[in-house]
């Protein structure tokens, strides 16, 4: 095995279902997979994700390739697992199937119970062939034998035309079309189909039907939703007057909350306990967005009747019954508590008015003084959130783990001092959570070659080099001429907050580090690339420069100049191997727990030793499965393979 240094910040996934560490009955699941959103099969995959059918690669929360063909093997596993036989399959997954080819050990269970169930068989030559896509014709063939009874059922055409006429009459098709009989059939169109067969009854010996014996009796139903109610004990919705618990999290399709739901037909699925898991909304409804400018009186009586929008936009609604508006996360609100430059999203009923609207109040664009990122214990559980203070007086705001963070940042850890910031509270009261923190993180610098103003305003300019810039005198005078200059540009563009010259920078292999009268130099290896550094005068002399000595500079980039750095060590922990490869990212697994880490960062560092047992940079190309590494003690940000 090769040895290895991975220099990376990890994003770390538990495999398997859901991770619902922190989740409570009634919370909202992120998308069941990355790469399904507007997909045919949106709605299907997101099911079978959350009853634990489809998995993906790298669990729940990854990429599941709709579009692309599902193996035998795979069959085996989403077809047992819809017909509940998935314990059974665990049972024996310790046997091998008795096929002359080799099968992969983790669906050994799932073939051998699709194998004994008849729902699939081998080739004439003892072969199966588990990572042969499955045909249209194949896949229909298998689900009609899935369900008890129906096999008996089909008539005596030639196959697969026999399976195809029985499958499409009786409903296990769905609205897939399987025309193209040979094709390789796609990941999505299975999960369409399979949702249509979980809603088919069992069949006698007889051919009669037996009531209410569909793998989805009594979990299915479809209707009005009328409302919800989470604080609840457990949370709950309602749906065609009915009342249903909501179980730990709910994965919905078609809205991004409950309130969005409310007066349109959805469909739910309960799991067995009777809880929801997944919602989606099957009305198509228009939703208009905008930022509130006023409310006004269309049709003369005295009471207002619209909506008016800023880009003036008219959006009717009933008097009488008015709107239904979540402001900042808070139930109960109505069209009388919105004020000008609430950001809306408005939802509207058949008759073309508003029904419910979300509404987003922002505080006054600020950015970050100080910043603490959240800090764990050793299984992962946080001991204190991420915290920061702002150039406005808010102070010491924590932000907690569902905050949403987005713009260019989305990881509420990756926040830093000079992000400009539009932060949304709960209720508007900074005394409370933030639950969304929009981020600009772009900055300019140079010489400032011209400064201007210009009325009425007055509005200041700012030439640095040939480009113009309008300055936000909130937090700026402006500069001077041939001034270097460096700034922070806030949501419009304008200058907004002035950046120092000093940036924490980059994970290096120290190389040499020459002490001279003429001024003290550091080089190191930064990605296969050698850069030499003037030093402060730091004394570099305890480190060794065997190619073995890692960690992070500090650079003033005014001067490119070393300021600091901080040496890494390594072990404490755990050892890990790279089980698994793919074009940027690795699956590595502790030797001593099992614990399973996903790294997919694309500014990963990754060096290799050479055939003189040095460290070099490689990439991930120079990674192979079965190299073990561990990360340094300080922040994680360097991996190097454990001793020989």
């Amino acid at each position: 095995m090769k040895k290895v240094l991975v220099s990376a910040l990890v994003a770390v996934m538990v495999f398997g279902l859901a991770a619902t560490a922190f989740a409570a009955p009634g919370d909202i699941a992120g998308p069941a997979f990355t790469d399904i959103a507007g997909h045919d099969a949106e709605g299907e995959l997101t099911l079978l994700g959350a009853m634990g059918v489809y998995s993906g690669e790298y669990g729940l929360g990854g990429p599941v390739n709709p579009d692309d063909p599902i193996t035998r093997a795979q069959f085996c596993k989403v077809v047992v697992e819809t017909i509940g036989l998935g314990n059974l399959a665990e049972s024996l997954s310790g046997m091998p199937p008795a096929f002359a080819d080799e099968i992969p050990t983790w669906a050994w269970g799932y073939v051998n119970v699709a194998v004994f169930a008849e729902i699939i068989s081998g080739y004439p030559d003892g072969t199966f062939g588990p990572d042969n896509p499955v045909t249209y014709a194949e896949a229909v063939t298998m689900l009609v034998r899935a369900i008890s009874g129906h096999d008996a059922m089909v008539g005596d055409q030639l196959w697969p035309y026999n399976y195809i006429f029985y499958g499409v009459e009786q409903g296990f098709t769905g609205d897939v079309d399987v025309g193209l009989v040979n094709l390789p059939a796609s990941r999505g169109d299975i999960a369409r189909m399979l949702f249509a067969t979980m809603q088919i009854n069992k069949l006698d010996k007889d051919g009669n039907v037996i009531a209410d014996s569909a793998v989805l009796s009594g979990l299915l139903f479809e209707g009005l939703f009328e409302d919800y109610d989470l604080a609840a004990d457990p949370p709950t919705v309602t749906v065609d007057g009915v009342i249903h618990p909501l179980a730990d999290p709910v994965y919905i399709v078609g809205a991004s909350d409950y309130e969005s739901l409310r007066s349109f037909n959805v469909r739910i699925v309960l799991n067995e306990d009777n809880e929801v898991i997944f919602i989606e909304l099957l009305d198509k409804a228009t939703v208009v967005t905008g930022v509130f400018a006023n409310l006004a009186d269309a049709d003369g009586n005295g009471t207002a009747d619209t909506i008016v929008l800023e880009d003036g936009t008219e959006v009717p609604f009933d008097e009488a019954a008015g709107v239904d508006v979540v402001l900042n996360t808070v139930n109960n609100k109505t069209q009388g508590d919105l004020q000008a430059g609430d950001e809306l999203t408005l939802t509207l009923g058949a008759d073309g008015k508003a029904v419910n609207c979300v509404a987003h109040r922002f505080k006054p664009v600020d950015y970050i003084t100080d910043f603490t990122p959240s800090e764990y214990d050793e299984e992962g559980n946080e001991t204190a959130a991420a915290m920061f203070d702002s150039a406005s007086g808010l102070n010491d705001i924590a932000i907690p783990a569902d905050c949403q963070v987005t713009g260019d940042v989305t990881d509420r850890d990756k926040l830093a001092v000079n992000d400009v910031i539009e932060v949304a509270f709960v209720n508007d009261d900074d005394t409370q959570a933030p639950y969304i923190i929009r981020v600009v993180r772009q900055v300019v610098e140079g010489v400032v070659t011209k400064v201007t103003e210009t009325y009425p305003g007055p509005v200041t300019k700012v030439f640095i080099g040939d480009t113009a810039y309008i300055l936000d005198d909130t937090y700026l005078t402006a500069p001077g001429k041939d001034d270097q200059v460096r700034y922070g540009l806030d949501f419009e563009s304008e200058l907004f907050v002035e950046i120092a010259y000093t940036q924490v920078t980059p994970y290096v292999q120290l190389v040499s580090w020459e002490d001279s009268t003429e001024g003290d130099t550091v080089t190191v290896d930064n990605r296969g690339v050698e850069v030499t550094y003037p030093t402060d005068d730091d004394d570099y002399s305890g480190y060794d420069f065997d190619g073995t000595d890692f960690g992070k500079l500090t650079i003033d980039e005014a001067t490119n100049t070393v300021t600091n750095f901080q040496e890494y060590t390594f072990g404490a922990g755990g050892e890990w191997e790279v089980i698994a490869l793919s074009d940027g990212s690795m699956t590595l697994e502790n030797v001593t727990t099992g614990e399973l880490k996903f790294v997919d960062d694309p500014d990963i560092v990754i060096y290799v030793l050479d055939d003189e047992g040095k460290y070099v940079y490689g990439g991930y190309e120079a990674l192979s499965v079965g190299d073990v590494l561990e990360y340094d003690d300080t922040d994680g940000m360097i991996w190097i393979e454990a001793g020989p």
